[in-house]
């Protein structure tokens, strides 16, 4: 089930922000680009989670 009133909360477009990560000096090598996109998937994942657990528990 697939609410499409959400909408995600994103300030710029989602390749403005890959392009903004592939210049910034904080990745240096491919393990440290790895592991920041790891913290994205996580971040996703966590909010994911908690919106279908609040599903859940408002059609119960």
């Amino acid at each position: 089930m697939v609410n499409r009133l959400y909408r995600p909360k994103l300030t710029t477009r989602p390749s403005t922000q890959i392009n903004d990560l592939r210049r910034s000096g904080n990745c240096n090598n491919g393990l440290d680009r790895d592991i920041a996109a790891m913290k994205k998937v996580w971040k996703m994942l966590l909010e994911g989670s908690t919106r279908w657990l609040g599903e859940v528990g408002r059609q119960y």
